[in-house]
């Protein structure tokens, strides 16, 4: 079990990742490939202090090394849920499950605007557990709808254990193979199914395909559906300022937790976030 996972792998994120290793914890972050952070597309950085100058992407570039340097341990993926068990946190990532003392989440504010319907049909039609869940649709029909990178390895994964998968998006995953259905369209809608227990997928409000379940397969998840009960704040997660948030255990840090969205705030709260879950496992 690791003592201390973080979701996120931006400058709250490493931050506190690498305070959390210089009390002398382990570390795990949990992220998507650097090159999706949208501070990698920042030409120049201007208002942070002794990297003025560089890019968006060279800072993050040297920061991930520093972490590195400092121990932590890093693992590339889309975390799907958190869920508090006891006196720990089970993290689903893909197909596998982390397990964890304390989660510490800097998933930064780029949260994805939900397709029309997904969050009503959650649970009766709609889910994020591709991996975790495929073998129970074995001969079923099943679409993947999304963008996210690990999309073409899903299908992949889900046409292996016997299920009739078609991949939706806008466009084709670049390593998708040939043999797995794709269907291109710009607008996606889910409504009710005519079966019992089934949904329809409506593509730029013209043909409705009818599947026993959709795999919506964002890069990131809202936070509130990545946790279930996790308190907000708006669009932001609810902290106080020792970025504990409702849940005993799990803290937040960075533009996840509200404006100024700046570097310097979010290494800030990620060193915050990092000792208070830190005293809070040597208390």
């Amino acid at each position: 079990m690791i003592d201390v996972v973080v979701i996120g792998g931006g400058p709250a994120g490493l931050s506190a990742a690498v305070n959390v290793c210089a009390k002398g914890h382990d570390c795990l972050i949990i992220t998507n490939d650097i090159s999706q952070n949208p501070l990698t597309h920042a030409p120049r950085i201007d208002n942070y202090i002794a990297l003025r100058g560089r890019s968006g992407l060279s800072v993050l570039q040297r920061m991930k090394r520093d972490a590195m340097a400092a121990g932590v341990q890093w693992k590339i993926g889309r975390a799907l849920s958190v869920v508090p068990d006891d006196d720990h946190f089970v993290i689903t990532v893909g197909n596998e499950t982390v397990e964890a003392r304390r989660v510490i989440l800097a998933t930064g504010v780029h949260a994805p605007q939900p397709y029309p319907g997904e969050a009503e049909h959650i649970g009766k039609g709609v889910s994020y557990f591709a991996f975790r869940d495929g073998a129970t649709y074995r001969g079923k029909t099943v679409y993947l709808l999304g963008d996210a990178a690990d999309m073409a390895q899903a299908a992949l994964t889900l046409y292996r254990l016997g299920v009739d998968v078609t991949v939706f998006g806008k466009q084709e995953p670049p390593t998708l193979p040939p043999y797995i259905y794709f269907l291109r369209g710009t607008n996606f809608r889910i409504t009710d199914g005519e079966k019992k227990k089934t949904v329809n997928l409506v593509v730029d409000e013209g043909m409705a395909y009818a599947a026993d379940v959709v795999f919506v397969m964002h890069n990131e998840m809202l936070p509130d559906t990545l946790v279930s009960g996790l308190q907000m704040d708006g669009a932001y997660i609810a902290v106080n300022r020792q970025g504990e948030t409702n849940i005993p255990g799990l803290y937040a840090a960075g533009d996840c937790v509200g404006e100024p969205l700046q570097i310097a705030k979010a290494v800030g709260e990620g060193l915050v976030a990092a000792q208070m879950a830190v005293a809070s496992l040597d208390s």
